[in-house]
C-alpha cells in the first residue's frame, strides 16, 4: 500500500512551518499510529485550551480589579470604623431630613390652611396620579434590579460591618 503525502502551500495553513517551508504530513498507516496521533492532538488541544482558560481567568481578575472602584473606600472604612460609622449616621440623618420635605413648622403651616372643595378635589386627583407614577417607577425598578443608591448603601454598610467585625475579633483575640 502506498503512503499518501500531502504538501500544503502558503503560510498559516496546516503543513507549513513557521519559516514558510512546506512540511510533509504523513498519514498514519496503522490503527495504533492513528490512535497515537489522536492522543497527541488531544494533548496539544488540551494544553492550548488550558492556556486560553488561564489567560481568560487572568483577564477577568484584572477587569474586576479595575472595575472595583469602591475598594479604596472599603479599605478606608475598615481602617477607621468609628469615624466612618459617624459619617454614615450623619449622612443618613441629613438625607432623611431632606427627603422628608421639612420639619414640624412646614407641617403645621400646611394644617392651618383650609382648602376649598375644588382645591381638595384637585389635590385628590394629583395624589392619585402621583401614586400611580410611583407604583410604575417601583415596578420598573424591581425589573431593573437595585438602584445605584441601594447598591452604594449596601456596599458601605457591608464595609462598616466588616470593619466592626474585624475590630471585635482583634479585641477578643
Amino acid at each position: 500500500m502506498a503512503r499518501e503525502i500531502r504538501v500544503a502551500r502558503g503560510v498559516g495553513r496546516p503543513g507549513v512551518t513557521g519559516d514558510g517551508q512546506a512540511r510533509r504530513e504523513v498519514q498514519p498507516t496503522t490503527i495504533e499510529e492513528a490512535r497515537r496521533e489522536i492522543e497527541s492532538t488531544r494533548g496539544r488541544i488540551s494544553g492550548t485550551l488550558d492556556a486560553i482558560e488561564l489567560r481568560l481567568q487572568e483577564k477577568r481578575e484584572d477587569l474586576r480589579n479595575r472595575l472595583d472602584v469602591l475598594r479604596p473606600v472599603r479599605r478606608r472604612i475598615r481602617s477607621s470604623v468609628w469615624p466612618s460609622l459617624g459619617i454614615a449616621f450623619g449622612t443618613g440623618v441629613v438625607l432623611g431630613m431632606l427627603r422628608r420635605g421639612g420639619g414640624r413648622e412646614a407641617r403645621r403651616g400646611a394644617q392651618r390652611h383650609e382648602l376649598s372643595a375644588g382645591e381638595r378635589e384637585q389635590l385628590r386627583r394629583w395624589r392619585a396620579e402621583r401614586r400611580k407614577r410611583l407604583e410604575q417607577r417601583a415596578r420598573a425598578t424591581r425589573r431593573r434590579g437595585r438602584s445605584m443608591f441601594a447598591q452604594l448603601r449596601s456596599a458601605l454598610s457591608r464595609a462598616v460591618i466588616d470593619g466592626l467585625t474585624d475590630r471585635a475579633r482583634r479585641m477578643r483575640g
